[in-house]
Parts: structure tokens; sequence; C-alpha cells
């Protein structure tokens, strides 16, 4: 497979909530970069194309961090996201993570 990447992801474990229009399920994101995250999901359905918005427990930057994107991928564990629209905070969220690895 072809890492089509463009930024270096950290492996994480941040509590989230996965918005898909009015359903809202938990989630657990696992890995995480600016371009992109991996979150485990009650709801891996989600086809490929579909557009989420997904709120980061960001207790390491103070609050509550939002992103949106579409889903990539999925697999029985959870979805692959492209982040389209980041809280200005994400940066310093994957900083401060990535220094606790």
């Amino acid at each position: 497979m072809i890492n089509r990447r463009t930024s270096t992801r950290i492996n994480v474990n941040l509590r989230a909530l996965l918005h898909n229009g009015d359903e809202v399920s938990k989630a657990r994101i696992v890995n995480l970069s600016t371009g992109g995250l991996f979150l485990w999901t009650e709801y891996p359905d989600l086809r490929p194309g579909t557009d989420v918005g997904i709120d980061i427990d960001g207790e390491n930057v103070g609050h509550i961090l939002g992103v949106s994107g579409h889903v990539i991928h999925k697999n029985k564990l959870g979805l692959a996201i492209e982040i389209t629209q980041a809280d200005k905070n994400l940066g310093l969220l994957i900083e401060r993570e990535g220094r606790q690895q």
C-alpha cells in the first residue's frame, strides 16, 4: 500500500465525539496528524466520502477542539478521516501529545 500522507501521524488516545448529521457517537482517536486521523467508533458503517464532524477532548490545550472532514476508508475497528477544517489549536495538541511519547 502506498502511503499518501503529507504529515506525520502520532499515536494518541483521545476521547472524541463523532457527528454524522444528527447522529452523535462516542469515539476514540488512536492516531492523529494535521491532515487526518483514525478513530475507533461504534458506527464504523459510514461510507467513504461521508462528511463528518469530530469534537476532540483537548485537555492538553484546555478545551474541546472541533475538526471536520470526510471518511477516506473504514475497517471493522473504525474510520480513517481526512481533515478539511480544524480548530487553530490542533497543531498545539499534536505537539503536546507528541512530546508524551
